[in-house]
């Protein structure tokens, strides 16, 4: 019985253990199949009967053999092979990718990604590896509330900012958080990205569709609706491409106001613009509490660099409630 044994990769043991096994799930030692006696194949290997018994009894063990009277050891009857077919990780190779949501990732500064987390790891104590405070790292919070602050003219702090996985888990934490104040129908741009919809139903919330124009959001439509929050992209309304008309801000704010409701403002590309600076946030620099922001940067990176902020408003300096939240 051939059972390859390579010296420095293992001991023995396991390497007959692997060998036996991957030989009973490719189908190269059938069921009932009758293996060598113990003393026979540990002569025929040049290792110790203890060996070859230690790796029959832990196959026993998982299943894969059984020993029968007369102390022959046979492959398990009702194991059956398994034909895998593995995928390519990578899609096939495309002249042109229309697929929305994914920005050039040849693009991606690597080198300079690289350089800031080798800084921040030299940098970091004992304590900055552990899990922190579950909103996140505060530096990174002060950060965001300064940026924030800075480009996208939004008053917040950080106390008022939570690092989430990205903007899926932001708007789940959002909503959750409107269901548990009582606000239950949520409002969504029609037409919209279709996890929307699975997010909100999995946060225990209704979601109410609404009609969009060329300028956005159409405020009337929603005020027709029992919903007391509603979820909107007014820098880039997806997946129209329209951005939400200062005249239609005004109305959405006092829509809000009129019904004590809250808008979820996805901020989603906000910062992908090729003729002009980002959209400034629809908070702003207003006093209001009706803001939940979802994201708060970025938004775009994807894969394993995907990162989120979710920030609950309200004015910084006014001291009014502060209420909502929001993500990036």
């Amino acid at each position: 019985m051939l059972v390859p044994l390579v010296r420095g990769q293992g001991s023995f043991r396991v390497q007959i253990e692997a060998a036996l096994r991957g030989a009973v799930r490719s189908g190269h030692l059938p069921p009932t199949s009758v293996l060598p006696s113990s003393r026979v194949l540990a002569r025929d290997l040049g290792v110790s009967r203890g060996v070859v018994v230690s790796a029959y009894e832990q196959l026993v063990a998982e299943g894969f053999l059984i020993t029968r009277p007369g102390g022959r050891t046979v492959v398990t009857p009702r194991v059956r092979r398994v034909a895998w077919r593995l995928e390519a990780d990578a899609p096939e190779p495309v002249r042109h990718d229309f697929k929305p949501g994914m920005p050039d990732l040849r693009e991606f500064p690597h080198r300079e990604w690289n350089r800031a987390t080798r800084s921040v790891l030299l940098a970091a104590i004992d304590r900055d590896l552990g899990y922190g405070n579950a909103r996140g790292s505060l530096p990174l919070r002060m950060r965001l509330a300064e940026y924030l602050g800075r480009v996208r003219a939004v008053d917040t702090a950080p106390d008022l900012v939570l690092i989430c996985t990205g903007v899926t888990q932001a708007l789940g934490l959002a909503v959750k958080a409107l269901v548990a104040a009582g606000i239950r129908c949520v409002a969504i741009e029609d037409p919209a990205q279709p996890d929307v919809y699975r997010i909100v139903a999995a946060a225990g919330a209704t979601a109410v569709p609404v009609c969009v124009d060329e300028h956005g959001v159409v405020v009337r439509a929603l005020a027709n609706t029992r919903a007391r929050a509603v979820i909107v992209t007014p820098a880039h309304q997806f997946p129209r491409g329209g951005i939400l008309s200062a005249e239609r801000r005004q109305e959405l704010v006092a829509w809000a106001h009129t019904c004590g409701g809250f808008i979820v403002e996805d901020d989603y590309d906000a910062e992908y613009r090729y003729d002009g600076p980002p959209v400034g946030a629809m908070q702003g620099p207003r006093e209001e509490s009706c803001f939940i922001r979802c994201p708060a940067t970025g938004g775009s990176a994807g894969g394993p660099f995907s990162t989120g902020s979710c920030w609950v408003t309200g004015n910084s300096r006014s001291g009014k409630s502060k209420k909502g939240c929001a993500a990036h």
